[in-house]
């Protein structure tokens, strides 16, 4: 009788031990799993964001680019009234300033401008059109940029060219709005940035252009 009473003691006594590794081991996995989880949804809102980001980024590259570009041409352009300026030889301070404008302009903001724009193109050809409307606007401001009697002609295409600039801004803008939306609506589901630009361009907010 003691015997058996031992043993059934023992037996309740590796049953319990059994039920707490089992129990145990299940708090285990579930932890693991509730942990493998909530990192790949982590990782998929990390992504979703640079994704999203990526056209704000855009957006405030085209616009300090264009910025810089805008206030360097204006300054050297050959038809500016100070440009014109018969004292303004290479050997004072104000023709080096000169000089050193009309460098910029053509070596570094020129290119760095159109190195915005043909990232904008690469990354999102839905909105192609809108760059294109600034290259040919952008075409005609640098042709009177190096014309000494078109100044009147050089300020009207710089208007334009910044007004298409800025329509092209508004279009990214407005595309990583749409892509936040999108996401908040749906946490899990994948955002493509280049989809809510083909979004937003379809839209009626730019007909005339993103038509053509």
């Amino acid at each position: 009788m003691r015997t058996d009473g031992w043993s059934d003691g023992f037996k309740w006594v590796m049953d319990v031990i059994k039920s707490i590794l089992v129990f145990g081991l299940v708090a285990m996995i579930a932890t693991h799993t509730v942990d493998r989880d909530q990192t790949r949804r982590e990782m998929r809102n990390l992504l979703a964001e640079r994704e999203i980001s990526s056209l704000g980024r855009a957006a405030e590259r085209l616009f300090l680019a264009s910025d810089n570009y805008f206030a360097v041409a204006y300054d050297s352009s050959a038809g500016n009234p100070q440009s014109k300026r018969a004292d303004w030889s290479p050997s004072c301070a104000d023709g080096q300033i000169l000089a050193s404008s009309k460098d910029r302009y053509e070596n570094a903001y020129y290119d760095e401008f159109d190195r915005a724009l043909q990232d904008i193109a690469g990354r999102y050809p839905s909105l192609e059109p809108l760059v294109m409307h600034v290259e040919e606007t952008n075409k005609n401001m640098h042709e009177s940029w190096k014309d000494s009697d078109k100044w009147d002609e050089f300020k009207g295409y710089r208007d334009e060219t910044r007004a298409a600039v800025g329509l092209l801004v508004e279009a990214l803008r407005e595309s990583e709005d749409t892509c936040w939306d999108r996401f908040l609506e749906n946490p899990g589901a994948t955002v493509s940035a280049r989809d809510c630009a083909s979004e937003v361009t379809n839209s009626s907010l730019y007909p005339a252009i993103a038509s053509k």
